[in-house]
């Protein structure tokens, strides 16, 4: 008897996005693998989360947000804190595009805490600072949770969006009605559903951040 073959499921597409889920993946050049932690894509709850919110610093680390270069902000040491590297602070000084210096009690503890409680893992909680400090410069209330709540209405498990938000964090700072929405429209109009649409995110999350004029057009025509 010949050993069966184990069933494979095929997202079924139009030709039209067909061609252009394949011209995506040339983009991002072959075989991208996303930034996953762990050997399973389930979130592990053998190990509990930090309480971000209950962290207490050395006082000899916070020092004041008007201190000298050679010093440390709040936000620096309260990440520092937090099991962030030295390399990791450096990145996110550089990509904050100025001094690292949002509030810690209003801006850091609030968003970091937040994302805990959602499910996304630590590790996965600082890459998301690591890659998108911006995360800090924006509502919680009324832009990050309305994010993730969208993800989530697409279709998208807990799992899929830590990992969504661990490759690409940038979504967090993106307005559902001006950016994200206008974006899912397009792909249903070539006759995908919600959990088609959200296949293809969790796939390829940089779409989030293109243009539809500029590069979803040109590519699927």
């Amino acid at each position: 008897m010949g050993s069966r073959r184990p069933r494979v499921r095929v997202l079924q597409l139009s030709v039209p996005l067909l061609t252009f889920c394949l011209a995506v993946a040339g983009w991002l050049g072959p075989c991208r693998t996303w930034l996953t932690f762990g050997s399973s894509s389930r979130l592990s709850r053998a190990t509990p989360e930090p309480a971000w919110s209950v962290i207490r610093l050395p006082l000899r680390a916070v020092r004041s947000s008007t201190s000298g270069d050679e010093g440390c902000t709040a936000a620096e040491a309260y990440l520092s804190a937090s099991g962030f590297s030295d390399a990791e602070l450096r990145k996110i000084k550089v990509r904050y595009g100025g001094k690292f210096d949002p509030d810690v009690e209003t801006r850091v503890k609030p968003v970091m805490s937040w994302l805990a409680d959602i499910g996304v893992t630590t590790l996965q909680v600082r890459c998301v600072v690591s890659k998108c400090p911006m995360v800090f410069q924006v509502s919680l209330q009324q832009i990050v949770q309305p994010a993730v709540k969208w993800l989530k209405h697409l279709g998208m498990d807990d799992g899929q969006v830590a990992k969504l938000l661990a490759s690409f964090p940038g979504v967090l700072t993106r307005s559902v009605e001006r950016t994200l929405e206008p974006k899912v429209k397009w792909l249903k109009g070539f006759g995908l559903d919600d959990q088609q649409v959200a296949k293809i995110y969790a796939s390829f999350p940089q779409l989030l951040s293109y243009s539809i004029e500029e590069k979803l057009k040109p590519t699927s025509q």
